[in-house]
């Protein structure tokens, strides 16, 4: 019981699965990226999952009434928070 009580704890904080206002939410994801950026060697090559981008997709589609023209917006800040790493994207 007490373990239970200490996981949906634990849920309420996440800052997934809707549980912040997407305004929150977007500024928190921004901030993840930004500080990726500014701590990484300007010379060396990241491989990144693409669950970092895809995650918050599911989240935004899946708990925010945003239209594609706010999805869009909030990818393209995304771009313009790394774009200076020079991001390559392979299938």
């Amino acid at each position: 019981q007490d373990l239970n009580k200490e996981i949906l704890n634990l849920y309420k904080k996440e800052k997934c699965n809707g549980n912040c206002s997407f305004s929150e939410y977007k500024n928190i994801i921004y901030k993840l990226w930004e500080d990726f950026v500014k701590n990484t060697e300007k010379n060396m090559f990241y491989v990144i999952d693409g669950g970092l981008l895809h995650n918050p997709l599911f989240d935004i589609i899946g708990y925010y009434d945003l239209e594609e023209e706010e999805i869009y917006d909030f990818y393209t800040e995304i771009y313009n928070k790394i774009k200076e790493l020079k991001p390559k994207i392979s299938r």
